[in-house]
């Protein structure tokens, strides 16, 4: 299924307060693990225009392969992994630290946010790898 942005559609979870880590199987349309060496990523997760645009136009978290600041990191993997149906991929893996997280706002009623994630060519290429909704899910022991 494609995602509302592009890409193949993936729907996310943040615990606020909690550490996030999500590990995604690339594979390209043939099924084979892809080189992604000099390749760059990044992702941005947003307020839904259609719930609050006045918020939407800032991140409130981004993740990206040299990350600055106050940024989650994606790691793009260097070399096939074989999966357990015994298919390759290229793994790209998404982590952000619980103190990144502690500042996000839970979500109220349904998925309030949306991102995409980049794959960034050499060449300056950009295609969407996956997107969807995100749900910021309260902490619940403190």
């Amino acid at each position: 299924m494609s995602g509302p942005f592009g890409g193949a559609r993936l729907d996310l979870e943040m615990r606020r307060g909690a550490r996030f880590y999500q590990q995604l199987a690339y594979q390209d349309s043939d099924g084979a693990a892809p080189d992604l060496t000099g390749y760059t990523a990044r992702m941005d997760v947003r307020a839904r225009t259609d719930i609050a645009p006045a918020a939407a136009g800032t991140p409130i978290i981004q993740f990206s392969t040299t990350p600055s600041g106050a940024q989650g990191t994606i790691t793009l993997g260097s070399a096939p992994t074989t999966l357990d149906d015994g298919t390759e991929a290229t793994l790209v893996t998404l982590a952000a630290s619980s103190t990144l997280t502690a500042a996000l706002s839970p979500t109220t009623g349904g998925a309030e946010h949306v991102y995409d994630l980049e794959l960034v060519s050499p060449g300056g290429a950009v295609d969407v790898l996956t997107s969807g909704y995100v749900t910021i899910l309260a902490e619940v022991t403190r």
